[in-house]
């Protein structure tokens, strides 16, 4: 069953792009395009590169991999508490993926 992302302002990991360079992010977007209902929830510019919030945290893994195989870039990935289920009493995290090309 699909996730639902009706929710635009909602993010699970964020994929920063160090230096935010315009064919690596050409890359991204056809990627998300070949995704049925994928979308990037925010964009932030930065003097050092992109950060691209999206919905969906194994989307965002499996781009950061492609980006590291297709640009020779290094991977640094971090998580940061966001909540606890209340239903499995699980920690939630929203990971950061920072690909440095």
């Amino acid at each position: 069953m699909p996730k639902d992302y009706s929710n635009r302002d909602y993010y699970e990991a964020v994929l920063q792009v160090r230096p935010g360079k315009k064919e690596v992010l050409d890359y991204i977007q056809k990627q998300i395009n070949n995704k049925p209902g994928m979308f990037i929830a925010k964009v932030i510019e930065l003097k050092t590169g992109v950060d691209l919030y999206f919905p969906d945290r194994k989307f965002t893994a499996q781009l950061a991999k492609k980006l590291k195989k297709v640009f020779k870039a290094k991977i640094t990935v971090s998580r940061k508490l966001f909540t606890q289920d209340r239903l499995t009493s699980k920690m939630v995290y929203r990971m950061t993926y920072c690909v440095r090309i």
